[in-house]
């Protein structure tokens, strides 16, 4: 220990390398992950809505399409007549 100095100031001497500020390199490197983790969620968010929307899509239509009574293909007599 140096003379005038306190165990505290010792202590705090050793532990000031762990609170050192991060580098500016590993600043931009967390700044460019958090953006890409950001646009990587809005992606994801994007693909869920378009998949839940095509599920809607698809469940309305097959319930529409079990609503619509058969239709006759062309050139067969018409139900109503009996003639083509």
């Amino acid at each position: 220990m140096a003379l005038g100095a306190s165990p505290l100031a010792w202590f705090c001497a050793a532990a000031w390398p762990v609170f050192t500020p991060p580098l500016t390199d590993e600043m931009r490197r967390l700044k460019a992950l958090e953006d890409e983790n950001s646009r990587l969620k809005k992606i994801v968010a994007d693909l869920t809505l378009d998949r839940e929307m095509l599920r809607g899509t698809s469940s309305a239509e097959s319930s529409f399409a079990s609503r619509l009574e058969p239709v006759a293909p062309a050139g067969s007599p018409c139900p109503d007549t009996g003639t083509g």
